[in-house]
């Protein structure tokens, strides 16, 4: 920088705003993470009432559920319930390994905080602590946004092994209501 030319002039007014924007993203990701946990439980409970409808009407049908139905009709039924099953517990399973199974966050390291009340914080200008407290939340931030980036794509992985599970049950359903009735 030439003699003439000054260093740029901060801003508090500037960096409180700019420190506030930042906290406010940083809640907005903070819900972001709990909405996806919530859909995350729900998905989960709505899948778990399905196995264990399924799992009732297998023990009190037993073997006799397929009685009546064509060989290859029976065969097909069978291959679509036992692989809509296994995706819906797959879809369980990524929920929770996924999305459910709290990972660590990060903010603030508790060794800068405690160095707070010291003076080498203290006898600073607040707009100097601002913006390293704002680019702490900068970094928590990032890492919050790639978290719930992981977690929004695994959920709508399991969303749609939920939907082919129940499209396979449901096309079972379909094939033996045709062959029992129709054909």
């Amino acid at each position: 920088m030439s003699a003439d030319q000054e260093a740029p002039k901060i801003d508090p007014e500037t960096v409180a705003e700019l420190l506030s924007t930042v906290r406010g993203l940083q809640q907005d990701e903070s819900e972001r993470a709990s909405s996806l946990n919530a859909r995350a439980s729900g998905l989960t409970g709505f899948v778990g009432l399905i196995l264990s409808i399924a799992a009732a009407a297998v023990a009190a049908t037993g073997k006799s559920a397929g009685v009546g139905l064509d060989h290859w009709v029976r065969v097909l039924t069978g291959l679509f319930v036992a692989i809509a099953l296994v995706l819906l517990v797959l879809a369980i399973v990524v929920v929770v390994a996924k999305v459910l199974v709290p990972t660590p966050g990060w903010s603030l390291g508790i060794g800068e905080v405690e160095r707070y009340p010291t003076w080498e914080f203290i006898a600073q200008e607040c707009v100097m602590i601002q913006g390293r407290v704002m680019q702490g939340f900068v970094v928590a931030l990032r890492r919050d946004r790639s978290r719930n980036a992981a977690k929004a794509t695994w959920l709508s992985r399991s969303y749609w092994l939920v939907c082919i599970g129940l499209a396979l049950v449901g096309s079972a359903g379909v094939l033996s209501t045709l062959d029992r009735y129709v054909i």
